[in-house]
């Protein structure tokens, strides 16, 4: 068997790695050992150039491998709101397939983290940064990660971004919509952070229906 050597700059790149991706490589090819060691397991397993080093291929396979399905999103979604979570706008959803939320998170971090996504522009194809309009302008347009489905649909997210009200921007907001014929569903806001301490909670969420501008949309890799 050919002997792999590791560079220096890999070694560490592969060590800079969070946790629980190093984790999930290893539970996937049952490697032990240094984190570059168990890169470089997972892209012989997956037939990637084998060099230890955590780029775009291999960080770009292992999503492709564990990014959420409609289930596992939505018990994500209803795990984060059991435990205490403060909205704080810009917070949250900064490391995909993060097991956890955190402490602060606003609405579109929390979207991102239930999906695996990072809101920053990140190694699985998306060059945006994740905001309430951002995500609503992909499903209406390229759809790189987000697609437009028929409002009322079930199990999917409602958008809308920032708008103009009184000559002051106020910021948009997403959801996710359980159950479409009484809209109860499950947000991240800043109203329900002040008024119970916690920001992710169950819902009614019809006052998206109530905005013209409001889209319903779905991850591109969810079946259609």
């Amino acid at each position: 068997m050919k002997t792999t050597t590791y560079t220096p700059a890999a070694k560490a790149a592969a060590a800079k790695l969070p946790a629980h991706l190093i984790d999930a490589m290893a539970e996937i090819t049952g490697a032990k050992g240094s984190p570059h060691v168990i890169v470089a397991a997972y892209q012989r397993e997956r037939d990637l150039d084998v060099d230890g080093w955590p780029g775009q291929a291999t960080l770009a396979s292992l999503w492709e491998q564990l990014r959420p399905g409609p289930i596992e999103t939505q018990e994500r979604i209803e795990h984060a709101a059991t435990v205490a979570v403060k909205y704080k706008l810009g917070r949250g959803g900064y490391e995909w397939l993060a097991d956890e939320l955190g402490e602060l998170a606003d609405c579109s971090g929390f979207v991102c983290w239930a999906l695996g996504l990072s809101r920053k522009p990140s190694p699985v194809g998306d060059r945006v940064w994740w905001s309430t309009d951002s995500i609503r302008a992909d499903a209406v347009g390229d759809q790189v990660v987000f697609r437009q489905v028929e409002p009322g649909s079930q199990a999917a997210f409602v958008v809308y971004g920032d708008y103009r009200l009184g000559g002051a921007v106020r910021q948009g907001h997403i959801g996710f919509v359980v159950d479409p014929e009484t809209w109860e569903g499950y947000d991240c806001s800043s109203s329900q952070s002040r008024r119970r301490g916690q920001a992710v909670t169950c819902r009614d969420l019809s006052f998206f229906g109530r905005r013209d501008s409001t889209v319903w949309c779905v991850p591109v890799w969810w079946d259609a």
